[in-house]
């Protein structure tokens, strides 16, 4: 359970018994699952042939389909008479209880870094670890009015995996770090750059030399800022404010998403003041600097709506709707730009490759299989026939090229820090158009402990 909320890709579950035998595979393309009180019916979070994630109890009935945002982490109560879920839309995490033939209600929103919750023994409060703020974030109980209160003081980066039924709470402790790696045009060895505690890493430079990457840290603090460092090692620069969508061709701006409300700002990587990018009627979620000065690529995550593009000109104004068909986009994009900036490659919910023209016309189905359901498009190489994908999840991170004109795939790197110890993911990788350059964030696990917490819950 912890791995698939943690790694956020599907799985089979399988079913197996405890004094040992075979295991029989359930269900394919479960995100989460939890038992119900009986122990013989499976609540899930499933993907649906139509790519929708959904909730079940048990499989096969739906008790609530998902059109926007991502459902992660399912628990039953302990009657069994109702289901709670967790999900994630426009970056804030979510705590629902759904019933057969009730409808959703929300019980708790707009949780950082919520990382799992659990039924309390009674059935009238959910537990989960979260809030408002990544510094706020505590061992809390909602009740099934909306009613929130704190149970243990934050500490540390907790999960939350089991409550027993005398009230006993399983709680996990993690250390961990987020390092970023760059291989520069022209070099044969990858380079550590990593700043503090929690470099993502978000943008490189067509030349492969500057990485444009977000801290996460207490060090940094609760705004969401951009950064910039140098592939040869050089002490990383604070551009400014926001969550950095893309470095400009020549390096010298670095576009930012600021808010909320969402709004686009370019930072200077030099001397000089930054731009707003003014927009009309749309609040961005993630953006992208398009190609030849053509402007930018805005993705929105409009609440109880699927996804939607945008191109907006580069001094603003106006946002074009891009029409997609079939789209299974995740909330940081999925989709790539072609070099000439007038195109949008996306991933169908069939899984394959799909190509639109910005400008409107007919969309262009690639040749060859479907990519798998780990996989993430992250570069279309400056050859206009190749197309960098990354297998999400592994450890080694898995990247290949697929060939866009037959749709044959090969493989291209794989990618693992120089000291492997602790890393338990690649959290995101991106590579330059060229296909000279590459960077990727790793998730390293220094300690783990497990806690059992009693006398908190009365």
């Amino acid at each position: 359970k912890l791995d698939l909320f943690r790694a956020g890709g599907s799985s089979t579950v399988a079913r197996v018994p405890l004094n040992g035998g075979t295991a029989r595979e359930v269900l394919e393309d479960v995100f989460d699952a939890s038992w119900g009180p009986a122990g013989d019916d499976l609540a899930v979070i499933h993907r649906s042939p139509s790519g929708k994630r959904q909730v079940e109890y048990p499989i096969g009935r739906v008790l609530y389909e998902a059109h926007s945002g991502w459902l992660v982490s399912v628990s039953t109560s302990p009657k069994g008479d109702l289901v709670a879920f967790g999900s994630f839309d426009q970056g804030k995490g979510n705590i629902h209880v759904v019933a057969a033939k009730v409808g959703k209600r929300t019980v708790a929103s707009d949780i950082v870094n919520f990382a799992g919750f659990a039924w309390s023994p009674r059935g009238d409060e959910i537990l989960y670890v979260g809030g408002p703020t990544p510094w706020q974030k505590a061992l809390r109980a909602v009740s099934l009015a909306g009613k929130t209160r704190v149970l243990l003081p934050g500490g540390g980066n907790l999960y939350l995996h089991d409550v027993s039924s005398a009230g006993r709470i399983l709680l996990e402790r993690v250390v961990e770090r987020t390092g970023l790696v760059c291989l520069s045009r022209g070099e044969v060895q990858e380079r550590e750059i990593s700043w503090l505690d929690g470099s993502v890493v978000r943008d490189i430079s067509p030349d492969g030399q500057l990485v444009v990457f977000e801290e996460v840290s207490e060090a940094q603090g609760e705004k969401r800022s951009a950064f910039l460092r140098r592939c040869d090692g050089a002490p990383a620069v604070r551009l400014g404010d926001g969550l950095p969508a893309g470095i400009s061709a020549d390096g010298k701006w670095v576009l930012t998403v600021q808010g909320p409300p969402g709004r686009l700002v370019m930072l200077p990587t030099g001397a000089g003041p930054q731009k707003s990018i003014p927009l009309n009627g749309i609040e961005p979620f993630w953006a992208r600097i398009l190609p030849g000065g053509k402007g930018f690529l805005l993705l929105t995550l409009p609440a109880n709506r699927p996804v939607q593009y945008f191109t907006v000109p580069p001094e603003g104004g106006n946002p074009r709707p891009i029409a997609l068909s079939d789209l299974d986009a995740g909330p940081d994009g999925g989709a790539v730009i072609s070099p000439d900036g007038d195109q949008l490659l996306y991933v169908a919910s069939d899984r394959s490759i799909r190509i639109v023209p910005f400008s409107g016309g007919e969309v262009r189905k690639v040749p060859g299989p479907p990519l798998d359901r780990g996989d993430s498009p992250i570069q279309w190489d400056a050859d206009s026939r190749t197309l960098y994908v990354w297998r999400n999840g592994g450890v080694p991170a898995e990247v290949d090229r697929v060939d866009l004109t037959t749709g044959s795939r090969q493989p291209w790197k794989k990618l693992m820090p120089a000291d492997p110890a602790g890393v338990v993911s690649i959290e995101r990788v991106v590579v330059s158009r060229d296909g000279r350059s590459y960077a990727y964030s790793y998730g390293r696990i220094a300690s783990s402990d497990l806690y059992v917490v009693d006398g908190v819950l009365k």
